[in-house]
């Protein structure tokens, strides 16, 4: 073969590289701290995580079972968004073979998985229920909503 038979059969014989793998190692081996703190994903991830424990009824009210909950959706949530922007980059998604490649395929279990965390916890919103400190406290201001009816939050 010469150089131009060998450098089209190289390009044929390349591979989607998506980096999924890379990502997956680092989350698997360092958790949430692989993610550079300073990032736009992380602070939005940080933002989801927070949003979404409130939606559990607040950093109180969450059982260790759903706060592990909560860091595998972050952190497969922070996959998906990985592979959804390389995703988005690709010129095609179809093979050769009239196929999708393996990183649409992979993107949607992750997906599926991320639903399953979130229906384990629960897709409802919870209302914080207030302490009874936290009732007499209010009694005191008039325009409280506590004072109303010892909930905190919207109904």
């Amino acid at each position: 073969m010469d150089a131009i038979e060998r450098a089209k059969h190289a390009a044929h014989q390349r591979k989607y590289v998506h980096g999924l793998s890379k990502a997956k190692a680092q989350v698997t081996k360092y958790g949430i701290r692989a993610i550079d703190g300073r990032s736009k994903r992380a602070y939005a991830l940080k933002a989801w995580r927070t949003e979404l424990i409130a939606d559990l009824g607040g950093e109180d009210n969450v059982t260790v079972q759903q706060r592990t909950i909560v860091e595998l959706a972050s952190t497969t949530k922070m996959i998906i968004s990985s592979i959804d922007a390389w995703i988005v980059s690709q010129q095609t998604l179809i093979r050769r073979d009239q196929s999708l490649i393996p990183a649409v395929l992979q993107r949607q279990q992750l997906a599926n998985g991320l639903r399953d965390d979130l229906k384990a916890i629960g897709l409802h919103r919870r209302v914080k229920t207030a302490s009874l400190t936290e009732i007499l406290s209010a009694q005191n201001e008039p325009d409280s909503d506590l004072a109303n009816d010892g909930e905190v939050g919207e109904k």
